[in-house]
């Protein structure tokens, strides 16, 4: 096809100019081999220290599951001798409507730290704050219903929170303060360039060129003119002139079967 040509003189189909790139006829040298730019791992080592929630939240669970959240003893006088009441607050009784979800969002927040620690890129940002608000929502229903239960049992000669309120309460303090911290840094904008894993490009050189000196030619010596007969004119030639469109009367080539200028068929 031609340089100026638009549609392809074959198909019709219209013609797509790409860029081409320049390269110097004359590569610079550089002195040693180009350095690879590998990227850091700075992702990877945060996602390491998702270890610490995940072990909170999952000790804060198992606490909750198989130990008491707290309990209370009383003893009353009576005429004939003494009432003796023991009671304790655990997921296996009254209090389970409460305790259960406690011990699920435990096991959610011990969810995202493992997705965290696993997955080798870091960990999306709206994970880490859906983990932030559940283990803050545990911490603040573990603080509350610890006091409710020592202000019901004040009266009782005897009243103690157990390990199941101490793992829960440290569990889900541990785990809030870590992905309230985590999720600060995710908001603060990164001023670091981008690694890039490639090798570093060489700054671009420049090339000047010099004029060339023109030398001149040795002078001749003249001759007196001679005089020379005419050529014969050469016997006239027919030259077969180039089929046109009839749409642009664009010149186009023998066999070509659309015009390149306006993409119309030649019949």
């Amino acid at each position: 096809m031609a340089d100026e040509a638009r549609f392809c003189p074959s198909c019709g189909n219209t013609i797509v100019a790409y860029p081409t790139s320049t390269v110097s006829q004359h590569p610079p040298s550089y002195a040693g081999s180009p350095q690879p730019v590998v990227a850091t791992g700075a992702g990877n080592e945060r996602s390491k220290l998702y270890i610490i929630p995940l072990i909170f939240s999952f000790l804060g669970a198992l606490l909750l599951i198989f130990d008491d959240f707290g309990g209370w003893y009383s003893s009353t006088g009576t005429g004939y001798g003494y009432i003796r009441e023991w009671g304790w607050i655990n997921i296996w009784g009254f209090a389970a409507v409460v305790i259960l979800p406690l011990v699920v969002a435990l096991f959610y927040c011990t969810f995202i730290s493992l997705q965290a620690v696993r997955s080798k890129a870091p960990i999306a940002k709206k994970h880490v704050r859906r983990g932030f608000f559940v283990a803050l929502l545990v911490f603040v229903v573990v603080t509350v219903g610890g006091f409710a239960l020592i202000a019901a049992t004040w009266e009782a000669a005897e009243n103690w929170l157990d390990l199941g309120f101490y793992g829960s309460f440290i569990g889900s303090l541990v785990t809030a303060i870590f992905f309230g911290v985590e999720l600060r840094k995710l908001d603060q904008p990164s001023h670091q360039a981008p690694a890039v894993s490639a090798y570093a490009q060489p700054p671009p050189q420049t090339y000047q060129t010099y004029p060339q000196t023109q030398t001149r030619p040795p002078p001749q010596h003249q001759h007196p003119p001679q005089y020379q007969s005419p050529p014969a004119a050469p016997p006239p030639q027919y030259v077969a002139q180039a089929p046109q469109c009839p749409n642009c009367n664009a010149s186009i080539q023998q066999g070509a079967k659309f015009c390149p200028s306006c993409g119309s068929q030649i019949n």
